[in-house]
């Protein structure tokens, strides 16, 4: 398969990734709370505790069109991704990553995986 750059302006249909996340899928609260803040949601959920993915992925969704409403799906989805980053890094866990890459842009990014696995169970 080649590498294919993503086009954000490009027409796509999320429904069938959010439908298909796996129900075994989970990810933390902490992912859920900041957006449900933009949203003026409530709800709030346990930073640390896990929740499915299927129902982030259906917040990232509902995020995306009502942040973003002059926005294709792809640009929403592009912006609320700066969402997750600033969740991580209010956290326990994110603030110490963050300590731990030293302000070093270029560390902090190749350990980025390594965040990723802290607020899911399933790293892809």
């Amino acid at each position: 398969m080649d590498f294919e750059p993503f086009d954000a302006t490009a027409p796509y249909d999320v429904q069938p990734v959010v439908n298909g996340t796996p129900a075994d899928h989970h990810v933390r609260g902490m992912m859920f709370n900041r957006l449900q803040r933009a949203l003026r949601e409530s709800g709030r959920r346990i930073p640390f505790k896990l929740y499915p993915l299927r129902d982030y992925n259906a917040l990232i969704v509902r995020a995306a069109e009502t942040l973003y409403p002059g926005s294709t799906i792809g640009e929403g989805l592009w912006n609320v991704g700066a969402f997750a980053v600033k969740a991580f890094g209010e956290s326990m866990a994110g603030r110490t990553f963050f300590t731990l890459a030293d302000g070093d842009f270029t560390k902090g990014l190749r350990r980025l995986p390594n965040a990723y696995d802290l607020v899911q169970d399933h790293a892809v």
